[in-house]
């Protein structure tokens, strides 16, 4: 299959947005949903101040109509921003919600770091909490925070496997669990791709979710070979290998063109392979949310870093890609507007 792009918007959210006008970053990345009611809900990590990435908070924003938005300030969820390496929990990054149709409430899965001044991130830890009210109607949040309904469930290893021991490192030292897609279903478990292309899984959405062994499905090598990391990776503006940042998976509703399809949207991607060296953002899709196609880049620009936080269907084939994109340091937000336009994936 193939989107093509139909329009976007100019910056729907920056710093002139009221609500915005303490934040000094803008905001990265998330999700971005739409409920029962058609209101949209954006879960983003809220950057407002310094140290860069380690003064930041969850926050969420609603639109009726996905254009015009609201911040609500009526909670917000927050790191202690150590900087010391001492404590986790340092930051929060990466939100994305889900709906468990077995315990009738939503759950926010997020990234946490440890942070030093000698490693910046490290040693992340994925967390699953879960909203305060229950039911459909809970999804606007609050979520629980630093109590037993918000856990890890999937941390670094003393010991991991050899690609991930050599792509993110261990407790010791490294990203860890950086990044965490969507949570999503395919046939009788709940799946998550961590550190970018590692995937995890668990019977239960409230279970703890456990690493798939290295081999033949893991990691995820998107028709290509595995990302190597490089800690000189980026020469100017140029990247010299495969990256790939923050996935977000959907699947495409029954009825619909490419109906049955998962796709990963991703941003801060590059592939050398491709000819992509600068940073994009790109689509992958799969028959089973397993096995992956190689990226395919979309070329509209929104800044020089996008993060991509949605795939929403709006009716004939169209679909809402929100994004984040950083500019001068400042992270603003805009919607792109695609379309499907191949009858199925195989």
């Amino acid at each position: 299959m193939k989107l093509d792009v139909l329009d976007m918007t100019p910056p729907l959210i920056d710093e002139k947005t009221p609500g915005m006008e303490l934040v000094r970053y803008g905001n990265e990345g998330g999700e971005v949903i739409k409920d029962y009611k058609g209101v949209y809900h954006w879960f983003t990590s809220e950057q407002f101040g310094d140290p860069y990435w380690v003064a930041n908070r969850i926050t969420h924003w609603t639109s009726e109509d996905g254009i015009k938005w609201s911040k609500d300030i009526s909670w917000k969820k927050e790191g202690n921003h150590d900087t010391t390496d001492m404590k986790p929990k340092s930051s929060y990054f990466d939100p994305t919600v889900v709906y468990d149709t077995v315990t009738a409430s939503w759950y926010m899965f997020y990234v946490s770091y440890w942070y030093s001044r000698k490693f910046e991130f490290n040693r992340a830890q994925i967390y699953r909490c879960k909203a305060v009210n229950p039911g459909i109607d809970g999804l606007g949040g609050p979520y629980h925070d630093n109590d037993s309904d918000d856990v890890v469930v999937l941390e670094p290893l003393d010991k991991p496997q050899p690609y991930e021991a050599s792509w993110v490192g261990d407790t010791r030292s490294g990203y860890g669990c950086a990044s965490v897609s969507t949570p999503y279903k395919a046939g009788d478990w709940w799946y998550i791709i961590y550190a970018e292309n590692m995937l995890a899984r668990a019977k239960f959405l409230t279970d703890k979710f456990e690493r798939i062994p290295e081999g033949k499905d893991n990691p995820i090598t998107y028709s290509r070979d595995p990302m190597d990391w490089d800690p000189n990776y980026l020469i100017g503006r140029v990247y010299k290998k495969f990256y790939l940042e923050n996935p977000v998976i959907y699947k495409i509703p029954p009825g619909s063109t490419a109906g049955g399809t998962y796709i990963s949207l991703v941003g801060f991607y590059t592939d050398q392979s491709i000819g992509v060296t600068r940073q994009s953002y790109g689509y992958s899709t799969s028959y089973d949310g397993i096995h992956w196609s190689a990226f395919q880049p979309l070329t509209v620009r929104f800044g020089d870093c996008i993060t991509a936080c949605s795939f929403i269907p709006e009716g004939n084939d169209q679909y809402s890609i929100y994004v984040t994109g950083r500019e001068n340091k400042y992270e603003r937000f805009a919607r792109i507007l695609v379309k499907v336009n191949a009858p199925n994936l195989r």
